[in-house]
């Protein structure tokens, strides 16, 4: 379950090479009628596309070897050790290793599009229904342990029906995820700035017939980087800004790996009052793992670093991101009448 996607698929086609695979398997069994995606512009971690068939969706695997569980021959290891073949157990075992991957991917897939239909016909983040990783345990046949369905959802990517590439793990949400999620697209709204807490959760429950408390309104608030009512009257184009940006996540490798996208983007860094750097570049992931780095060259970003617990949060944008990170930078620089603390240029934009 922890090979990634191309190593794995490297592994499976050196055991279909074996001299011993033809003694060992008796048949080969397709987990989807799909035919194979063949489009090669997507990253290495796709294992599948979603696509819709009518009114319903298809699995269609981005390799054979993906799509496929082997039949093991019942004589085989008669056969085998008539021949005085040694590894024929040992790769049986990799066979049946090949075989549980496949089967637990393709179940955690239709899983998937069981639980979050709504949001694969629509693309609309709000739609993603509260779906736990137990929950999808307790769907499956036999005994599952929950650590391999981890695995997979952190490691493994599919194509939607509307055209993005999605981390499996972004269908599994808890009733607090997708709470934060409708709160979040509330305040992409403008109008929704000058409202406080009370008002907010009447609005979530007038538009997303939400029922929250105004005390986790707050909560959710916080944690999603928003700032109170008064701060928000203060700074309403820096907030407005700053509101469609991600979640604020601790700034340590093991959250910026599992966080942070390879795309291009724009990106903040913070401490728990404000932000400190603001930047943008072609891969968000890789550029937080650079300021991680002892070898950062910015002297200032290391010792706050080291001083203080900091977040980071960022926003994608296909095109234009060093523009966007000049308007960003500019908001900062209106609101706070003065530069982030480690930016050492204006940016050029």
């Amino acid at each position: 379950m922890e090979l990634p996607l191309q190593k794995y698929k490297v592994f499976v086609k050196k055991v279909e090479a074996s001299s011993l695979f033809k003694r060992v398997v008796e048949k080969e069994k397709k987990l989807s009628n799909g035919r194979t995606f063949s489009n090669k512009k997507y990253s290495k971690k796709v294992v599948a596309v979603i696509s819709t068939n009518n009114k319903n969706f298809v699995i269609r695997y981005t390799d054979n070897v993906l799509n496929k569980i082997y039949i093991i021959s019942g004589n085989s290891s008669r056969t085998c050790t008539q021949a005085g073949l040694k590894n024929t157990s040992y790769l049986a075992y990799k066979i049946k290793r090949i075989n549980s991957r496949n089967l637990l991917t393709h179940r955690v897939l239709k899983g998937v599009i069981k639980q979050q239909r709504r949001y694969l016909k629509t693309g609309n983040i709000s739609d993603l229904a509260p779906f736990s990783q137990t929950q999808l345990v307790k769907m499956l046949p036999g005994s599952v342990d929950i650590s391999w369905i981890s695995r997979l959802v952190n490691n493994l990517s599919v194509l939607t029906p509307f055209g993005e590439e999605k981390r499996l793990r972004t269908f599994f949400q808890t009733t607090k995820d997708v709470n934060k999620i409708y709160l979040k697209k509330l305040f992409e709204k403008k109008s929704s700035l000058t409202f406080n807490d009370a008002q907010i959760k009447d609005l979530l429950k007038n538009e997303f017939a939400l029922s929250v408390s105004r005390r986790t309104v707050c909560y959710y608030r916080k944690e999603l980087g928003i700032p109170s009512y008064k701060k928000r009257l203060s700074c309403d184009r820096y907030f407005a800004f700053v509101s469609v940006f991600s979640c604020v996540y601790p700034l340590l490798i093991e959250t910026v790996i599992k966080h942070s996208p390879e795309k291009n983007g724009v990106y903040e860094l913070l401490t728990e009052k404000e932000a400190f750097y603001i930047g943008s570049t072609k891969n968000i992931k890789k550029r937080l793992k650079e300021h991680l780095k002892h070898s950062n060259k910015n002297v200032k970003i290391k010792k706050i670093l080291k001083s203080n617990n900091c977040f980071f949060r960022y926003c994608l944008f296909q095109e234009n991101w060093r523009k966007k990170e000049k308007e960003l930078y500019d908001c900062f620089l209106k609101r706070y009448k003065r530069a982030p603390e480690c930016n050492r240029i204006k940016p050029g934009g």
